[in-house]
């Protein structure tokens, strides 16, 4: 499953915006900023490590503002690394 997609289409139900735009601007903008770190990244870390830091970069606002999701549904869909990752950076509500 595509993380992105997922993100995006999680994010649609929640009534947010971010600076007037839709809120999956704000997950895009995220992942540009990451992408200026990929190459020291790439010399740090294998690339299932990169597949996970990916897909953790663009689930990580999905707890707090899609509250259809949880530790389990992203584990279910992403696996436990990925899942504790977006748990350890997302603010309890």
């Amino acid at each position: 499953m595509d993380a992105e997609i997922y993100a995006k289409n999680a994010h649609k139900s929640v009534n947010q915006t971010y600076n007037g735009r839709n809120y999956a601007f704000h997950l895009e903008l995220a992942f540009e900023v990451a992408q200026f770190f990929w190459y020291n990244l790439f010399i740090h870390f294998s690339l299932g490590e990169l597949e996970t830091f990916r897909k953790s970069l663009w689930l990580h606002d999905l707890v707090e503002d899609a509250f259809s999701e949880n530790f389990n549904s992203i584990k279910e869909n992403f696996g436990e690394e990925v899942a504790e990752n977006v748990f350890l950076v997302s603010e309890e509500k």
